[in-house]
């Protein structure tokens, strides 16, 4: 009986120590399941709370100000200049060349618009001033030329070759067709001294695409007007008038040269006898002649210079590469948000500060 008695103990703690065991398994899954649940809870609230910040924060009658004017004013700007609005499906910056259409853009097709009015809506006085252009559709370098413009608040209309433009009457303006704000800015080099600030502003609230420019005397501490790659030691020393006058970078890597903010790359190659620059610029005879354009795969009709097009942007197809010794095809760091290309030279590594400076036009 004893026996009996005490194989019936020791089952019954048995049972009682594997129902403990199970409920302690069950309370850690209770647990993993509560944190699973509150952090799936978080990431829709976290979701919810950007939606609708974004959402309220960009509420209608939220559009990009004039310069000098109230909201009321700005409106009343585009009131009287927008009579159709034209969406812009594509945009790039190339240098200083915005490139815009309504289709997406390649190496041979760089715009759907034959003609470009910039009009400057900051003082009534400037109405009459046309910053008109026939738009270049297969060059790099034909895109509209933003250095030309004088300070002030631009939008842009579009015209077909032939067609009149009448002053102060409704327009077919451009907006980009973006799901967020767009706020970018480059600056134009030195002349006298002086710079130019332009940002191109967009909202999904805002009427139209607006082009701001500003005139000051120095750039933002990230910007540089030109970064420099390869060996420097052979560059002569920068004199004190001439850094009061740039400012430049040195880079090694691809990733490094492509995030720099700048509208223009300078490559230092031991063994360049010319400038090299796009094949697809309108000015290419003045530089290194002969066939550099990739002719199959991905890259056909792209410029065959890997860091040529790679350092473009867009419009040059960044986010591919050619297999190369001294060249990493890891492009996923710059392979997106790439609208605003930098103008890149291949030049002779013994090419002087002085010389780089005289190549872009300093």
């Amino acid at each position: 009986m004893e026996e009996e008695s005490l194989l019936e103990d020791e089952e019954l703690k048995e049972f009682k120590r594997r129902v403990h065991q199970k409920k302690r398994v069950r309370g850690i899954l209770i647990i993993l399941n509560a944190i699973i649940l509150a952090y799936l809870l978080y990431s829709i609230g976290d979701i919810a709370y950007s939606f609708f910040r974004t959402y309220f924060s960009e509420k209608e009658g939220d559009i990009i100000l004039i310069r000098n004017k109230t909201e009321a004013e700005s409106k009343e700007i585009y009131d009287q200049f927008i009579g159709e609005t034209i969406m812009v499906n594509d945009y790039s910056v190339y240098g200083s060349y915005l490139h815009l259409s309504e289709y997406h853009m390649d190496a041979s097709y760089y715009t759907s618009f034959d003609r470009l009015v910039f009009i400057n809506v900051s003082e009534k006085a400037q109405y009459e001033i046309k910053n008109d252009r026939i738009i270049d559709k297969s060059h790099l370098d034909g895109g509209y030329d933003l250095r030309v413009l004088s300070e002030g608040d631009y939008i842009v209309s579009s015209y077909e070759l032939g067609e009149n433009y009448h002053v102060n009457e409704p327009q077919k303006i451009l907006k980009l067709n973006s799901q967020t704000s767009i706020e970018k800015t480059i600056y134009t080099l030195p002349e006298n001294g002086i710079r130019k600030r332009i940002t191109i502003k967009n909202k999904i609230t805002s009427p139209c695409l607006v082009i701001s420019v500003k005139e000051v005397n120095s750039i933002s501490e990230d910007y540089y007007d030109a970064v420099i790659i390869g060996n420097s030691e052979n560059l002569d020393a920068i004199t004190s008038e001439q850094l009061r006058l740039v400012k430049f970078t040195f880079e090694d890597y691809i990733g490094d040269i492509y995030n720099t903010k700048s509208s223009y790359a300078i490559i230092l190659d031991k063994n360049a006898a010319n400038v090299i620059a796009s094949a697809h610029l309108s000015e290419n005879d003045n530089y290194l002649n002969g066939n550099r354009i990739v002719s199959e795969n991905a890259l056909n009709n792209y410029d065959e210079d890997t860091y040529i097009r790679e350092l473009g942007g867009s419009l040059t197809n960044a986010g591919y590469c050619l297999e190369d010794v001294n060249f990493s095809c890891d492009v996923t760091s710059w392979k997106s948000n790439n609208d605003f290309g930098k103008l890149t030279y291949r030049v002779n590594e013994n090419y002087t500060i002085t010389e780089i400076m005289k190549l872009l036009k300093l």
